[in-house]
């Protein structure tokens, strides 16, 4: 038998870890714990192993088998541990030198002011090699300027598709968030109303408790005897 400053799942001593009363946690996570002492009390670990497992089993039940951000989820979720981050500013710590250059080249080449500005420098490279004729460096019909868009055109493209992936990368993460944030709501609430039931359960017994000892004081008073005394309230500390 366990000692009674240890755990009463895998009795390891409690010593000044913070632990839990196996009658304060809701009806179907101390079911899985297996009968447990009056006033027993459980470790963290034992908690959170038994409180994922639950989770893990919830989520199969209504999703089938689960991929690894589900049992991620599950394991923080256990904890009470955040799932949100602030994608923005871990992606701009991670983003490299090349990374940047690349999302530069995509604002600037996205932009009214790079079309109007590569527009006005095609008519005045034109328009300059006309009026000189024949003794242009470029003559009609700009060889030399069709060479050097084609150029730009063929750099400009794969760094716009770097970007672009970066850009996608960037969506998949924040989708990948919400996913979670969504998923650890439901969650959330669906352990609210387990806790709820379980407080109502409690209450429900305390209420016939008092309901039978309303009665025995009645029929002590209608028979002369001495009243009963209350008996002494259960604690249900919540943590340690």
């Amino acid at each position: 038998m366990p000692h009674p400053e240890s755990c009463q799942h895998c009795g390891k001593p409690l010593g000044a870890e913070r632990s839990f009363l196996a009658e304060s946690l809701p009806a179907p996570l101390r079911d899985r714990f297996g009968p447990v002492e009056s006033g027993g009390r459980l470790c963290r670990p034992c908690v959170f192993a038994e409180r994922t497992a639950s989770l893990l089993a919830r989520l199969e039940n209504e999703r089938g088998e689960l991929g690894e951000l589900e049992r991620k989820l599950a394991e923080r979720a256990a904890k009470n541990e955040l799932v949100a981050s602030n994608i923005d500013a871990e992606f701009e710590r991670s983003a490299t030198l090349a990374d940047r250059a690349a999302d530069g080249v995509a604002r600037r080449g996205g932009s009214w002011t790079f079309v109007i500005l590569m527009s006005a420098g095609v008519v005045a490279w034109m328009a300059f090699n006309a009026l000189r004729g024949p003794a242009a460096a470029d003559p009609f019909p700009f060889i030399l300027l069709n060479l050097l868009l084609s150029c730009v055109a063929a750099l400009q493209a794969p760094i716009l598709l770097m970007s672009a992936n970066r850009q996608s990368a960037h969506d998949r993460r924040k989708a990948d968030q919400d996913f979670l944030v969504n998923l650890k709501a439901e969650i959330e609430v669906a352990s609210l109303h387990d806790k709820l039931d379980h407080l109502l359960h409690v209450q429900w017994e305390r209420l016939l408790e008092l309901q039978a000892l309303q009665i025995e004081m009645l029929d002590a008073v209608l028979k002369g005897e001495p009243i009963p005394a209350p008996p002494a309230r259960r604690s249900r500390s919540k943590e340690a």
